[in-house]
């Protein structure tokens, strides 16, 4: 009986430790949404080194996990981070000012790493922003329209 007992109260720990996990887990998703929002309403005023001119997004995860790349501290947590360049696209337009304009691509890509949650796995968050473009609308093929703003997003834990 008292086996049963044990054995019970054990899993409850592990239940509840489990939960502390995912929440914290939670929270951090939420800070690095927030964090990437910010950043991303920064854009013009980043760093140029900050500012990579490239489209390889696992390359650009693993300088973050070595903490690699521009980064700010906020409490007990460091955030890095990095900006592609994605270039332009001339056939995916957007109505700005009721104009149809071509659109330029940038990925942010962010990573936190907390002093006090060394335990937990890397998590890294990835959205891709979409802004018009002074280029010309020169669209040889199927026009795509899109919203501006970030376009998709993800979030992978390590």
């Amino acid at each position: 009986m008292s086996l049963m007992l044990l054995s019970s109260l054990q899993a409850l720990v592990f239940y509840q430790q489990g939960m502390n996990k995912q929440e914290m887990q939670h929270q951090r998703f939420y800070q690095l949404e927030h964090t990437a929002q910010q950043l991303i309403a920064l854009m013009p005023t980043l760093e140029k080194r900050c500012l990579r001119h490239q489209d390889n997004a696992n390359q650009i995860m693993h300088l973050l996990d070595q903490a690699q790349g521009c980064s700010f501290r906020v409490g007990a947590t460091t955030f890095y981070y990095l900006v592609e360049d994605l270039g332009h696209y001339s056939c995916v337009v957007v109505l700005d000012d009721k104009v149809l304009k071509p659109t330029h691509h940038f990925r942010m890509s962010v990573v936190a790493q907390s002093d006090k949650e060394q335990h937990l796995a890397s998590s890294f968050l990835q959205m891709r922003i979409i802004k018009p473009s002074s280029a010309p609308l020169d669209c040889l093929g199927g026009i795509q329209y899109r919203a501006l703003g970030i376009s998709s997003w993800r979030y992978l834990t390590l």
